[in-house]
């Protein structure tokens, strides 16, 4: 068992389980590595544990983000009923306009 009270087995469950997490329990335990990081008491193995786990974490939950908010831009209604993309700011775009590249 780690330090941190995690086995080796729930820790591989955790990453095997990771789809299936909602984004707030992706959310929490990034989270709670950050908070383990921080207190600075972490082994320095766990510590990269922690860290390598932390990036996964946090390019999933990009991911998770980018395709909300493809998903918002797609399904906006106009005043009059009719569907419109527009960015989450509220401007109209263009269907073939890329404004991904802002996460890149």
């Amino acid at each position: 068992m780690a330090a941190n009270g995690i086995s080796c087995h729930n820790v591989m469950t955790k990453v095997k389980d990771e789809k299936e997490q909602t984004f707030e329990e992706l959310l929490e335990n990034l989270e709670r590595n950050v908070t383990s990081l921080e207190s600075g008491e972490v082994p320095l193995e766990e510590a990269l544990r922690l860290f390598e786990e932390g990036m996964k974490l946090s390019k999933v939950l990009r991911s998770r983000l980018v395709k909300a908010e493809e998903k918002i831009r797609k399904l906006v209604k106009s005043s009059d009923g009719a569907l419109e993309l527009r960015s989450l700011d509220g401007k109209a775009v263009e269907e073939d306009s890329d404004d991904d590249e802002e996460y890149d």
